[in-house]
């Protein structure tokens, strides 16, 4: 807010969406009561209520847009890769859950990473921003989400030189071949359902399983 050239006049400006604008709101009034008037005409604006930007934009909530990515990980990657997003957005969902994708700003997604980091799991930090900048970037594409991508601005943490490798078809078919049960079960659980198998898969209980929905709930931190 600040007073125009003509004296007394003030005028409320502002930028919204990349765009600058100018409200006048008024002549003639102390400082005082330009402030109040202010922040009155700031309500409607926030709101998207005040004709100013245009359409509203397309916004879908966290979990759903985590819903609709998956689907689409279903049926166009591995199942292994598959696992690899479950688990990742296991994590993730206990940052974001409940938030639209417009309500997720570079600061929550830093947020999430000091957390993890916090907790001692460094080495899945890089994989879980991997992940969610995947989902946004795939919701950018189908025009259910129109903004940024909240993890372009969020630093990746530096990795070793020796990657994480994952293991190819063959090797995979060899491992299974030398399992018996139940070490074989427990490393399936590994492969396909991204589980770490002493936290995760071997601290599962039967009512961690749900057959018949093909769930499984992670209790392990």
């Amino acid at each position: 807010m600040r007073k125009g050239a003509t004296k007394d006049t003030w005028w409320l400006e502002f930028v919204f969406q990349g765009v600058r604008h100018r409200v006048r709101i008024g002549s003639g009034i102390s400082r005082t009561v330009a402030r109040e008037i202010a922040a009155v005409k700031r309500g409607p604006v926030l709101k998207g209520e005040a004709g100013i930007g245009g359409k509203k934009r397309k916004d879908i909530l966290f979990e759903k847009a985590v819903d609709e990515f998956m689907k689409w990980v279903e049926a166009n990657k591995k199942p292994r890769t598959v696992g690899f997003y479950r688990s990742c957005f296991h994590r993730l969902r206990e940052s974001f859950k409940g938030l639209m994708l417009s309500q997720i700003h570079p600061f929550l997604v830093e947020k999430h990473k000091q957390k993890r980091i916090a907790a001692g799991h460094r080495v899945a930090v890089n994989r879980e921003l991997a992940a969610v900048s995947a989902m946004f970037n795939r919701c950018l594409d189908w025009g259910k989400f129109e903004g940024i991508n909240p993890v372009r601005k969020v630093e990746r943490l530096d990795e070793p030189l020796s990657r994480l490798r994952f293991l190819s078809d063959e090797e995979e078919q060899r491992l299974l071949n030398q399992c018996q049960e139940l070490l074989r079960s427990i490393v399936l659980l590994g492969i396909y359902a991204g589980l770490r198998i002493k936290a995760e898969a071997l601290t599962l209980k039967k009512a961690s399983v749900d057959l018949g929905r093909r769930r499984l709930t992670i209790e392990a931190a």
